[in-house]
């Protein structure tokens, strides 16, 4: 990619940005690689890993890398003969091994593909972790378990020291105690145990004297009976020195066939720092990754200028959108001077390039193609050096932009065709223009020529776009509007600069009635271009509205009628509760045994078929109101006939009627015939299917027809609650078509199995019945 333009659109202090997101040193130089010009397949999967990184920050997860140290130097000594690293230089290799290791175990290829790949490809370091561990602890000293003499030496050295430390503190006390200093003490000099003298008594202790405070007061002496145990000490330490550098020699030995893989480990790792760092920029200065586009287009949605959002805020940053195509090529920026015609420029330059290089870019949307060259000619180029001035060095720009040319290109054109006369230096911009659109680059320019603004709304495939002043307080406002050129307002900005009236007046007096009328004429444009943007926003802002109130109402409605089913579920439960308990206090009353099963039988099949009509009920009146499908119809008696399809409540499933006596009726339902009330049936609706499941309120149960069993245990039941559980049983098992159960009642006084039999003999669901020890078999009518 080009140097010059890659300075000129401040590609590098965008990097800056971006480096500051990084934790570690490895990946702030990642970042500060990173250039424009991928290759196709590098470019989609460096954006795709940017993306995906976004993902895996947004958990607010990201792994430590702050303490993590570029290990090259370190590396490259680790990698000639003889070389010996020092315990804190392994050890930060070993932090760098220890994150490469977590990451290439936690990285799911299936969850994060992009991120994994950049370690799955290295072979592992566990054994190197493993053996640096074994050698090194986290303090940085070496494991007495790495030699055995390693250990026999400390001892050794502990000992001499505690031996010498001892002797010393005997001249504390005694005759000797006088000579030294006040609070007297063991300290260190040249690596050998001393103690403080006095100037003075000097001569009063014999020995080695070491050195002296920094007032000459104090001289350190190491009394001649301890020279001897000092020296043993630093035999023994020394000897630590020596068996500690055989430790670490073998340890770089073994760690040297693994250089390479190192190398690679820290590269992926500062790959990793720099993904993830794009990913926080991303989500500080608001960017997106753009899409490659399979066409030749670009298109920028709300995109800001990140350099611009670092210095004044992303806030008061205004953002512009732009839209180029094959079709429409040439985008033509007009307006006042400080109207931020070349702001534009350089955030649709600097966002290519962002793009182009795998990076996020600041903007609601982004779409381009994968620019073979972005190309920049912007500012005053001139050179005292060698003799250029402002004109010739943009020619001289230009031409070098035309060898550079390679597409698909982008060309970024500021102040095309100024310097020279205005005649000439329109005319030339128009050709210069018209070349890069013939040569099928995507052209960005801006201007103040009025011949090149109408080469723009002449020309197909050009498009003219304007910056503009507000007419109140001629301030910029920096909006990009396409679609019309826009005025230098030069007249009325040098007036509100302070240039004398009378200069303003004659210089307005001058100007063509041809160039007010065209002046005019823009206004005017730009004013209906504004009312029709307005209205456009207008009623885009009461679709949304529209929109939002339609869910609002919606989710009003939805919740009303939650309330309202739930009240009625309420509602229903005690009712049923009520129900219940007026239907047992009714039974309770009656002392014959039989009729009370009976009727309690009556009672829960009417209490089924009530709630579940009610329930069927209010299920039909929210559907009514919700426009929603059919259901069963309530049934009018006097309209029933036999041969009538019918769905019973109860059951819960349809059947048809076979005879009907006064309220009564007997259904046929799957081949089996069964009694109903009239008002336990409904019309069913065109397509009957069994209704779902419904979720009820914890007071309320519903009989429901089950999986029928073959066998009923009554052992420990009370004679009625016995009677009640066998009716039920029966009414299951001739539904299911069973043709046998059986029903265990025990033996015990006798009373359960003489009320079983006598109840048996009156059910209608009975062929006949056998007692077989502690049990009677029952055959179901067929």
């Amino acid at each position: 990619m080009d140097q010059e333009t890659l300075d000129l659109l401040e590609f590098l202090q965008l990097l800056g940005i971006v480096e500051t997101f990084a934790h570690s040193p490895l990946g702030k130089a990642e970042i500060r690689d990173v250039r424009p010009g991928l290759g196709e397949d590098e470019l989609q999967a460096r954006l795709a890993r940017v993306a995906e990184a976004i993902r895996f920050t947004s958990a607010g997860t990201r792994p430590d890398f702050t303490h993590i140290e570029d290990p090259a130097e370190s590396l490259s000594r680790l990698g000639v003969s003889g070389e010996v690293l020092e315990p804190n230089e392994i050890l930060q290799l070993l932090s760098l091994l220890k994150t490469f290791d977590q990451l290439q175990k936690s990285l799911s290829p299936a969850e994060w593909p992009g991120l994994a790949a950049l370690v799955a490809s290295i072979p592992p370091v566990d054994s190197d972790i493993t053996e640096i561990e074994r050698v090194i602890d986290p303090s940085g000293e070496i494991r007495e378990s790495a030699d055995p003499e390693l250990a026999q030496a400390r001892r050794e050295q502990g000992r001499y020291r505690e031996r010498v430390q001892e002797h010393l503190r005997r001249y504390f006390a005694g005759q000797t105690a006088k000579y030294l200093v006040d609070d007297p003490y063991v300290t260190l000099r040249n690596g050998r145990y001393v103690i403080p003298v006095r100037l003075e008594h000097q001569r009063d202790v014999a020995g080695v004297v070491h050195g002296s405070s920094s007032s000459g007061a104090t001289l350190f002496v190491e009394p001649f009976p301890v020279v001897q145990l000092n020296n043993q000490y630093l035999y023994y330490q020394e000897r630590e020195q020596e068996i500690i550098f055989r430790i670490l020699r073998r340890l770089a030995d073994r760690l040297k066939t693994g250089v390479p893989t190192f190398h690679e480990a820290a590269a992926a790792l500062g790959a990793l720092d720099a993904v993830l760092a794009c990913a926080l920029f991303a989500a500080r200065y608001r960017a997106v990754v753009p899409r490659v586009a399979a066409n030749y287009s670009l298109r920028l949605e709300a995109a800001r200028h990140p350099l611009l959002m670092q210095r004044i805020g992303p806030d008061k940053v205004v953002p512009i959108s732009v839209s180029l195509t094959e079709d429409k090529s040439v985008l033509i920026i007009s307006g006042p001077n400080a109207g931020g015609k070349t702001v534009a420029l350089k955030t649709i330059g600097l966002l290519s390039l962002m793009a182009s290089a795998g990076l996020p870019i600041p903007a609601q949307d982004g779409e381009m193609p994968r620019f073979e060259t972005i190309l920049a000619s912007i500012g005053d180029h001139q050179s005292l050096e060698q003799q250029l001035s402002t004109f010739s060095a943009h020619i001289l720009r230009l031409k070098r932009m035309l060898e550079l040319l390679a597409t698909p290109a982008l060309i970024l054109l500021d102040e095309v065709g100024a310097g020279t006369d205005p005649a000439h230096g329109a005319v030339l911009g128009i050709s210069v223009v018209d070349v890069f659109r013939r040569r099928r680059g995507l052209v960005v320019a801006t201007t103040h020529h009025s011949a090149i603004k109408q080469f723009a709304a002449a020309t197909p495939g050009v498009q003219n776009a304007s910056v503009e002043l507000d007419e109140k307080t001629l301030t910029p406002t920096y909006q990009l509007r396409t679609g019309v050129a826009g005025g230098s307002s030069g007249l009325e900005i040098a007036s509100m600069l302070g240039l004398p009236q009378e200069i303003v007046q004659q210089a307005r007096s001058l100007l063509s009635e041809q160039d007010v009328q065209a002046e005019r004429y823009l206004v005017e444009l730009r004013h209906e271009l504004g009312r029709l943007e307005d209205e456009r926003d207008g009623l885009r802002q009461e679709r949304e509205n529209l929109k939002a109130e339609a869910v609002r109402l919606r989710e009003e409605h939805e919740r009303k009628e939650r309330e309202r089913q739930e009240a009625v579920e309420e509602s229903l439960g005690r009712w049923a509760e009520e129900f219940h308990h007026e239907g047992e206090h009714f039974v309770k009353g009656i002392k014959d045994r039989f009729e009370a099963a009976r009727l309690r039988k009556e009672i829960k099949q009417r209490q089924a078929a009530l709630k579940e009509a009610f329930r069927r009920k209010i299920t039909s009146e929210t559907r009514t109101r919700g426009g929603s499908g059919q259901n069963q119809d309530a049934l009018v008696p006097d309209s029933l006939k036999v041969g009538d399809p019918v769905y019973h409540a109860f059951f819960r499933k349809q059947g048809k009627v076979v005879s009907l006596s006064g309220g009564s009726a007997v259904v046929e339902i799957d081949g089996k015939r069964v009694s109903a009330s009239v008002d336990q049936l409904e019309m069913p609706a065109d397509q009957p299917q069994a209704p779902a499941k419904r979720q009820l309120p914890p007071n309320v149960t519903l009989d429901a027809v089950e999986e029928a069993e073959s066998e009923l245990n009554l052992i420990g039941q009370t004679v009625d609650d016995a009677l009640a559980l066998a009716d039920k049983f029966l009414d299951r098992a001739f539904m299911a078509s069973l043709q046998q159960v059986r029903i265990i009642h025990g033996f015990g006084t006798g009373r359960l199995k003489a009320a079983l039999s006598s109840f048996l003999q009156q059910h209608p669901h009975v062929a006949k019945h056998q007692v077989e020890g502690g049990a009677t078999v029952v055959s179901i009518k067929q």
